[in-house]
């Protein structure tokens, strides 16, 4: 007798005391899956009508839920969080969505009672009979009709009918009607379309592209919009809502309808105009400044101006297609994405920077308050539908939270300005005569290092050749901390103030070199926007900071004039690197000088 016909043998191989799914990832905590055990049982699968309450629950458990879908009592749904419904999908009575992978349903999808959605199998010829699971995708416009199954990895085709009581084992094509168990096609499926009065016409369905004219005429489709928020527009200074003005600008030139909102410190206003095919709208909504110093200053600022600027934008924020916003206000997602569970808007965050890390990373660690506050951000952070990261440091930030690369994409800051060969610089302070010129200008806070660069500079004076004088033209919560230790050693430096937007191509042209500086703990969570105009300005750069930070890796990439990193906390390096700096501007001086006799 053949061993593989032996019943006995055959149970003996398969051990199913030694089944682990160690490895499944269920995607959330066990208290969060407790937590919808319980929602579900009491709610979503009791028999208690109506569906709004049902998608509402989905999506506070992070399933994403489209607009008008019809959910009936009875349903039961492994895992909200791998979940998506597009608009207008029907799920009937009794529907058991059993997503241990995601299970993607589409628009106008009608999924009738009893319905079974399988992602999870097993491995029959292993003997720990090892989990296997495949994500389901429904594609618009199908039907998958009462008491069927769709099994694991199998994708229904756009149009796609699925008959009363059939097993679906591999994809359906579209628009086909299948039936049986394994479901096997029998026929075309064609939708009726009438396109006069008492006259019926058959065609097979598609759905016009989005921006096509309808068949009537030439209908004028309405331009998407847009709402863009950030904190401090021009002419206040701020690096973000510089950036955020001349986004908004090309996206109006392309051709959508844009509200840009932010703050000022002067009057609240409103001015509108045309730019190319679109419309920009900037609103100001106007305030002050706040003590960064004081942690429950910057706190009850927050809350207020976040309050005040959703109020300002209610109708806005109602009426839009589309919600970009940025790191800046601190904490607007914690009043976006819990409004966007009934606006369902589509929501891009322009991750500029990164709250409660950087306060973390400025106090070292975090109490329980601002752990309780980072956990919930994350809560939120996973119910964003796309994230702009300005650096690929930011990408690895954002995929070591469990943001999937797939809502993630490369967007960097590109110069405020242009600078070119034409570019005049600006006259140059008097207290610079006979020396090089170093400029610090932006913002110096506490993401950035200072005690570094001002140690290696005091030996540059001390024991050096003393050629550089630092040009402080910087605000910020660490410049006047700055200003005193020098003073303090009575080392040269220039103070000033950063210039009008008109005035920053000249100012970045007229020192002898740039230098940018980044904390270890904000690598990632930070990315000096000056990088981008200081490389653009083809002067030499010092950088005191991290090479896992993309500042470093912007000047590798893109610099041509000499380009030094130092570690934070190498004093000697930062010391042997300015005087390297200073003998190389003075040497491209004296070449400058040859070649004009």
């Amino acid at each position: 007798m053949s061993p593989y016909s032996n019943p006995a043998l055959k149970s003996a191989e398969v051990r199913l005391a030694h089944y682990s799914n160690t490895q499944f990832s269920r995607g959330r905590s066990r208290l969060t899956e407790a937590l919808w055990l319980l929602a579900q049982w009491a709610l979503v699968s009791s028999w208690i009508p109506g569906a709004v309450h049902r998608r509402w629950l989905l999506r506070v458990f992070g399933a994403k839920v489209g607009k008008g879908v019809q959910i009936k009592p009875g349903i039961r749904v492994k895992f909200p969080w791998r979940l998506e419904v597009g608009d207008h999908s029907w799920i009937g009575e009794d529907v058991w969505i059993d997503n241990l992978a995601p299970v993607t349903i589409a628009s106008n999808c009608c999924i009738s009672q009893r319905a079974y959605l399988c992602t999870g199998s097993h491995d029959w010829s292993c003997p720990t009979f090892d989990l296997i699971v495949r994500p389901i995708e429904v594609k618009r416009a199908a039907w998958i009709a009462a008491c069927s199954t769709v099994g694991p990895g199998v994708t229904v085709g756009e149009g796609a009918v699925l008959g009363l009581g059939s097993v679906a084992a591999r994809d359906l094509e579209p628009w086909t009607i299948y039936m049986g168990s394994p479901a096997e096609p029998v026929r075309k499926r064609e939708i009726k379309v009438h396109v006069k009065e008492d006259l019926v016409a058959t065609r097979s369905f598609r759905m016009p592209d989005p921006g096509q004219r309808t068949a009537n005429g030439p209908e004028k489709l309405r331009r998407e919009r847009l709402l863009y928020l950030c904190d401090w527009l021009p002419p206040d200074y701020g690096a973000v809502g510089q950036y955020s003005l001349q986004f908004a600008r090309e996206l109006a030139a392309e051709g959508r309808d844009v509200v840009l909102a932010g703050l000022s410190s002067r009057a609240s206003s409103d001015m509108s105009e045309a730019i190319g095919q679109g419309h920009l709208r900037q609103i100001r909504l106007g305030t002050v400044a706040y003590d960064k110093t004081s942690i429950l200053v910057r706190l009850l600022w927050t809350v207020r101006v976040n309050t005040r600027l959703i109020w300002r934008l209610r109708w806005q924020l109602c009426a839009t297609d589309v919600v970009v916003f940025t790191g800046s206000p601190p904490y607007l997602i914690h009043w976006l994405a819990p409004l966007n569970l009934f606006l369902r808007k589509k929501l891009i965050y322009r991750i500029t920077d990164f709250h409660p890390e950087c306060l973390i990373a400025q106090r070292g660690s975090g109490g329980f308050v601002l752990r309780g506050i980072y956990w919930l951000t994350l809560f939120w952070r996973r119910r964003i539908d796309e994230f702009e990261a300005l650096g690929i440091d930011q990408m690895e930030r954002l995929a070591q939270i469990g943001i999937s690369e797939t809502r993630v994409r490369l967007k960097r800051d590109p110069s405020p300005v242009e600078i070119g060969p034409g570019t005049r610089s600006l006259m140059r302070p008097e207290a610079a005569r006979g020396k090089l010129l170093l400029l610090y200008s932006g913002n110096w806070g506490v993401a950035h290092d200072y005690s570094t660069f001002v140690s290696g500079y005091l030996l540059h004076h001390r024991q050096g050749s003393a050629r550089f004088v630092l040009w402080l033209n910087a605000v910020g919560s660490a410049v006047n901390t700055i200003a005193d230790q020098l003073a303090h050693h009575q080392l040269p430096f220039i103070r000033g103030v950063p210039v009008p937007l008109k005035d920053l191509a000249s100012l970045l042209v007229t020192p002898d070199a740039h230098l940018i500086t980044l904390s270890d703990p904000f690598v990632g969570y930070v990315l000096p926007s000056k990088v981008h105009a200081s490389i653009q300005s083809g002067l030499p750069i010092l950088y005191v900071g991290s090479a896992f930070s993309d500042v470093h890796r912007l000047c590798t990439e893109r610099m041509r004039a000499p380009y030094v990193r130092v570690d934070v906390g190498d004093v000697q390096k930062c010391w042997q690197a300015i005087e390297n700096l200073a003998r190389s501007c003075q040497e491209e001086e004296r070449t400058y000088q040859d070649k004009s006799r």
